[in-house]
């Protein structure tokens, strides 16, 4: 009896401890308001309820304008967001910046070999039309 006791105790810790581990919080930021900004909440609603391992805080910051200077503030503060939806026109600003962590860099410092074959094809050929014009890419779009 007092061996499925204590059996019983060690599952419900077990039970209960994993149920109490903490989510992966990470922030989202985008430059829509209106019935697109709703649909960006709602997408994120969706994504939090369909599973239970990550949470994602999303946050409008108005217009792609004011989320471009948000962005750069608060990288310069540090306190930035994990995710920024920007609009390409917004490309030099992130970069002339000094704040940006250039897609390239993050894929070479964790040993990723970026295969062009997985993009779509207009995107691969402009990405790699720029890489020979200008250097290494700078954001990557990936398909899904």
């Amino acid at each position: 009896m007092q061996k499925t006791l204590i059996a019983s105790t060690f599952a419900l810790l077990a039970l209960t401890t994993s149920a109490m581990a903490e989510k992966v919080k990470f922030e989202y930021w985008y430059g829509l308001t209106g019935q697109l900004g709703d649909q960006v909440q709602a997408t994120c609603d969706r994504f939090n309820a369909s599973q239970d391992k990550y949470e994602i805080s999303c946050v409008s910051q108005g217009d792609y304008a004011t989320a471009l200077q948000n962005t750069i503030a608060a990288f310069r503060a540090k306190k930035h967001p994990t995710i920024v939806q920007g609009v390409e026109v917004s490309a030099p600003d992130l970069m002339l910046s000094g704040q940006v962590y250039p897609a390239y860099k993050l894929m070479e410092d964790h040993g990723f070999d970026i295969n062009w074959d997985s993009y779509f094809p207009g995107i691969a050929t402009i990405m790699r039309i720029r890489r020979a014009a200008s250097g290494p890419c700078r954001s990557i779009p990936r398909r899904r």
